[in-house]
């Protein structure tokens, strides 16, 4: 469809939202409308998407195509947990609208910093004016300022209120909590989002890094002293990436518990309260008002500890929840630290969101997911109690749930949050992570932060849950985390190897998901030894399962390759391909194991091409096209097939074949495979090189 088309649809949609219907009745009501373009379908019902490489023929932008079919995914979701509120559906497909309908060069791509808001707090700010204005100072000085100061002592709240109370100055403002470093901070497209920009792992050494690059030189273009990032929370001080980050011309806020001093930085130490009235002030706008005659004893109170913040608010909150006057306060509690995190005394509901909550990055996580991942076992009404307590930020805005880092660290001190205690919210996440690739890209890109967070605080040496870490690790090299896939995969593989021993399926599963790595980050010197531990991990067990076998053995023929023992390389792809055309004819049958036996085409036609037998590398390539012409669904897999023939065409000399297998590779690389994936890189070249020789010989 035309750009104009597409305005039209989604018009003709809004208009029929008056009539009461929902969004679904009101797209199939519109199914029969005329259509300008190919469009491809989702029964049973048509619905135009926009295929991935296509947003140029459309003349909408990457972010207008991503949004477009990101809205009729929610909207035709047969899965619950894919569904979305209708009012958020259609403020979101009123905006794409307006965005496709204003007149904006095509052939130029915009690039915008979209805003985050800053969580605000239930009560005033009590005491730091003239902090706020120091930070309003130095930042027209120097564009930068470092807010730093022990934990919990009003760094954050200092930040958000001048962020609330300067807002005007700024054209955009965006919070981004700081978990990890500030390269994992700018790569991630969730707490950083610059319109028309998106991260897309696609298995290259480096690639995340030069996507931080890159995403940083955009933001020198496009941001001045009218943007505002609030970085909340830098723990990692040291970060070499400092420097570059600082070199951004916008305002940029940090708050962290170390003095900058140490990396050459000054800033802004936030200290503890120390006049007695805004203590007492600050007391009481979480207590309530405090009687005549208790202002002794709450000061009493206060001076033990020494004007911090945090701990008054949960105090007073604590006072405020028992309705205990100050003076009631339990002479026996020799540390009022121990008083006011008594949390072995909380119901054990309230236990659990605080449990599940300390598995949570920084940012939190939105207030609806975290109940739907706690089962059903734990209520709004819980989350409330403990937000009234001070045990729980809510940040409305974001309707997300967040746990202060001194909170957080109580929390895993005295209620330790593991494997067995969260049981049910670990298998309900790592549930949702299985139909992982079936997620548009934007939306599966959040999971990055969760999955290192629990990898963080869960120990994998705890078996009884390895299924679920199984999932967890594989799924790092996936999102282009390559550092943190070989560190966890290769902790994993030891685990195992020490608990399990060897043989044994967790040993050799391990092993593979090492091999993945380093092969899909075309290291094969690394791969290779990795895919030989994985066969003789599976190899000698007495009951082994039929696809595991065979997967190991297509797998174990790249290590021979890598040795270059090409005819040992083929023996293990032959036995593979036994076992699978043996298991298909039970009553598993092709869908479930066509798959895997076109993979080991793929390979064996690989093979014969490195080693320049292209007529053998023909025989098993068309055996591959054969098995893939009655399998609609892998398309990806048919871009491969297709590429093959191409290379292997072109080395027999048959012009004609070599460029019809060159255009097939390249529409199924264009409808299957993702902007920028290696394969797809390669097919685009092999086609250009095509055209160039073909323009070459015609002149």
């Amino acid at each position: 469809m035309s750009k104009e088309v597409y305005s039209k649809r989604i018009k003709a949609w809004l208009e029929l939202r008056d009539t009461g219907m929902s969004i679904r009745e009101c797209f199939e009501r519109t199914a029969d409308m005329e259509d300008s373009g190919k469009a491809a379908y989702t029964s049973p019902h048509t619905v135009w998407l926009i295929m991935p490489g296509k947003e140029k023929e459309s003349g909408l932008t990457r972010e207008q195509a991503v949004e477009w079919n990101e809205i009729l995914f929610a909207v035709f979701a047969n899965t619950p947990k894919y569904f979305l509120d209708e009012k958020v559906l259609w403020e979101r497909l009123k905006k794409l609208e307006q965005s496709i309908s204003r007149e904006e060069p095509e052939t130029e791509r915009i690039y915008r910093l979209s805003g985050r808001p800053v969580p605000e707090t239930e009560q005033g700010l009590v005491g730091r004016k003239e902090e706020i204005r120091q930070i309003a100072k130095l930042l027209e000085e120097q564009h930068y300022v470092f807010l730093y100061g022990i934990g919990g002592i009003g760094k954050s709240a200092v930040a958000r209120a001048y962020a609330w109370q300067y807002g005007r100055r700024y054209d955009t403002v965006v919070y981004a909590p700081c978990d990890g470093g500030l390269r994992e901070l700018f790569a991630d497209d969730q707490r950083i989002s610059v319109e028309n920009m998106a991260f897309i792992p696609v298995g290259k050494r480096g690639e995340r890094g030069w996507y931080v690059r890159q995403k940083l030189n955009t933001l020198k273009k496009i941001t001045d002293n009218r943007t505002l990032i609030l970085i909340d929370n830098l723990d990692v001080v040291t970060d070499d990436f400092i420097e570059d980050v600082l070199e951004l011309p916008c305002h940029l806020l940090f708050t962290t518990r170390t003095d900058p001093a140490c990396f050459g930085r000054t800033g802004l130490e936030i200290r503890a309260l120390a006049d007695k009235r805004e203590l007492l002030c600050l007391f009481s706008s979480y207590y309530g008002e405090v009687h005549l005659g208790e202002e002794a004893d709450v000061e009493r109170l206060l001076q033990r500890f020494e004007g911090h913040t945090l701990y008054v608010k949960l105090l007073a909150r604590h006072c405020a929840m028992e309705g205990i006057r100050p003076s009631e306060i339990q002479k026996g509690k020799t540390e009022l630290e121990e008083y006011i995190f008594d949390l072995h005394e909380l119901p054990g509901k309230e236990q659990q969101v605080l449990k599940n909550a300390a598995l949570l990055p920084a940012a939190g996580m939105k207030l609806k997911w975290f109940l739907r991942l706690s089962g059903g076992r734990l209520s709004e009404a819980q989350v409330q109690m403990l937000r009234r307590r001070g045990l729980i930020e809510y940040d409305a805005a974001g309707e997300q749930i967040v746990l202060h880092s001194l909170v957080r660290r109580e929390v895993e001190e005295i209620l330790r949050p593991d494997w067995p205690g969260c049981r049910q919210f670990i298998l309900n996440f790592t549930e949702e992570l299985k139909d992982f690739w079936n997620r548009p890209v934007k939306s599966k890109m959040q999971f990055q932060t969760y999955i290192l967070r629990m990898l963080e605080v869960l120990p994998l040496a705890d078996t009884r849950f390895i299924e679920s870490a199984f999932i967890m690790t594989d799924l790092l090299w996936q999102l282009g985390l390559w550092e943190h896939a070989v560190r966890y995969n290769e902790e994993l593989y030891e685990i195992c190897k020490k608990k399990f021993g060897c043989p044994h399926p967790y040993t050799a599963r391990a092993a593979h998901q090492v091999a993945s790595v380093w092969h899909n980050r075309r290291e094969k010197e690394k791969a290779a030894p990795w895919f030989e531990r994985t066969w003789l991990a599976y190899r000698d067990l007495p009951d082994k399962e039929p696809e595991l076998e065979a997967l190991y053995q297509m797998k174990y023929n790249r290590y021979f390759v890598w040795k270059g023992e090409y005819e040992k390389a083929k023996e293990c792809l032959l036995r593979a391909e036994k076992i699978y055309l043996k298991e298909m004819e039970s009553e598993k049958g092709f869908s479930a194991l066509g798959g895997y036996l076109i993979n080991t085409y793929i390979e064996h036609t690989r093979v014969c091409i490195e080693q320049k037998k292209y007529k053998d590398a023909l025989e098993w390539c068309e055996k591959g096209q054969r098995l893939a012409a009655s399998w609609k669904e892998r398309g990806a897999t048919k871009a491969y097939i297709y590429h093959d023939a191409a290379v292997v065409w072109k080395h027999l000399m048959d012009r004609k074949k070599y460029r019809m297998y060159v255009e097939r590779a390249k529409e199924m690389a264009e409808l299957f495979l993702v902007e920028g994936h290696l394969e797809r890189t390669m097919i685009e070249q092999e086609w250009k090189k095509c055209m160039c020789e073909e323009e070459g010989m015609e002149s």
